[in-house]
């Protein structure tokens, strides 16, 4: 593992492309791997009408929209999110992702403490870009 106090670029394009969570393809770029302790960072993409299976975190969460509308629904109501938009889902949070538009959605999602990204190393590789 990267010592915390060393900063470090990671290239999008060639971390590794992920088929996962459920319709989106992923990459993880920050984890402990990079050095971080605190939080880790996934940037996901789902095509029109993708969506995730409910699933509830024990961190805490938080999606910012880079492209496209989603819905993201929990037991506290439906969030409609746009480019620009981010969402704070709090830990132990039931919640689910979908892709609401025509294009393709893009977003990060942040989780603090890590954890959830352990998940992202028993995606298959992907082979679409």
């Amino acid at each position: 593992m990267a010592s915390s106090g060393e900063p470090r670029v990671v290239r999008g394009a060639q971390a590794p492309l992920l088929r996962g969570p459920d319709d989106a393809v992923s990459r993880l770029l920050i984890d402990g791997e990079t050095g971080a302790r605190a939080f880790s960072l996934a940037w996901l993409r789902f095509p029109p009408g993708g969506k995730t299976e409910p699933h509830v975190r024990d961190v805490e969460e938080c999606i910012y929209v880079l492209r496209g509308r989603t819905r993201v629904t929990t037991g506290a109501g439906e969030f409609i999110l746009e480019a620009g938009d981010a969402l704070f889902i709090p830990a132990d949070t039931e919640h689910a992702h979908e892709n609401m538009g025509d294009t393709d959605l893009e977003q990060l999602a942040i989780f603090a403490p890590q954890g959830p990204e352990r998940l992202f190393l028993d995606f298959p590789p992907a082979t679409d870009h």
